[in-house]
């Protein structure tokens, strides 16, 4: 018997902020999923990092349902 296991909240990822530089962390709320930079605040839009995807983001898309990104 499958179990239903609730994605991830949040994950780090190696992703550098284009403000500061430190690693982006890929945070999910209710409605959406966006990347959040805890050095300076900042809160981007996953599509401005598409091109930038490390194994964290792509593994964390993965768990979400279609409609929060």
């Amino acid at each position: 018997m499958a179990t239903w296991k609730s994605p991830p909240r949040s994950a780090q990822t190696t992703i550098a902020c284009a403000r500061c530089k430190k690693p982006l962390m890929a945070r999910r709320s209710c409605h959406e999923a966006r990347l959040h930079c805890e050095g300076c605040g900042k809160d981007y839009a996953i599509g401005d990092y598409i091109k930038e995807m490390d194994e964290a983001l792509e593994q964390f898309l993965e768990a979400l349902n279609c409609d929060r990104v």
